[in-house]
């Protein structure tokens, strides 16, 4: 159940070592003019600032300590969300003068994570419902290195697609063009072990969708979770007037 809709009652946690990331660095420039005053972060659907949403999500699961990283009016994300307390949680911030890509920034903060534990990643700009638990069991289960939660959707061509085989991602074509259909796609929320922080080059502003996925597919340690919950991506004015009726209705 996503956060807006109401909040899970749990009688156990994924663990006090178990952290997360959520990458916010992004200009959110499909979003303006909105983006131009407010961080893509902080713009509210049904008046709750969008990446409350995940946070919740990782709270739910019992997952209070969040690192966030930001650049883009990244003043305004800290000051909006402080340390967390508010919502539960224990929040950080890793801060980068400009955008670092989605792998740049998750190396950056690696060294905020616990030493040898595993730890999830998200998007900040989707609303997703997923059930963490089971993704944490298919992950170990297999021993993949990554997991990659997945949503089926009509069209595949503005997104990433999974090709699969059993529980493993085989191929990960970023944003395919021409008329493919439907298929899963990149959800925008992963369970990592450390060691896919060595798969992130050292250089320029790597993406993980274009770099580090691929080569963990070819290595063969790419596992899929599809799940069945409500998952809305919003990065047009488009989507974020579809998300704002969705999600109040």
């Amino acid at each position: 159940m996503c956060a807006a809709a109401g909040r899970h009652t749990l009688s156990f946690d994924l663990g006090d070592n178990v952290h997360a990331v959520i990458l916010a660095e992004g200009e959110g420039v499909r979003l303006r003019p909105l983006t131009e005053t407010t961080p893509k972060p902080l713009l509210k659907v049904a008046g709750i600032p969008l990446i409350q949403y995940t946070i919740e999500l990782f709270e739910q699961h019992g997952i209070k300590d969040i690192i966030i990283c930001t650049s883009y009016k990244r003043e305004m994300i800290r000051e909006a969300l402080g340390d967390g307390s508010r919502l539960g949680v224990k929040l950080r911030y890793s801060e980068s003068e400009q955008p670092s890509g989605t792998g740049g920034a998750l190396k950056k903060a690696a060294w905020m994570l616990e030493p040898g534990e595993k730890f999830f990643v998200a998007n900040s700009d989707e609303i997703k419902d997923i059930d963490l638990y089971a993704m944490r069991r298919l992950h170990e289960d297999n021993k993949a290195y990554a997991t990659m939660a997945l949503t089926r959707v009509d069209d595949v061509s503005h997104f990433g697609m999974a090709r699969m085989d059993g529980w493993r991602i085989r191929e990960f074509v970023e944003k395919p063009k021409g008329s493919l259909g439907g298929g899963l796609i990149n959800a925008g929320l992963y369970l990592f072990e450390p060691r896919v922080i060595d798969f992130i080059p050292n250089y320029g502003r790597p993406m993980l969708e274009k770099v580090v996925f691929p080569r963990l597919a070819r290595a063969g340690r790419l596992a899929g979770f599809p799940f069945p919950g409500r998952w809305i991506a919003i990065n047009t004015l488009e989507q974020y007037q579809a998300a704002e009726r969705m999600i109040r209705s």
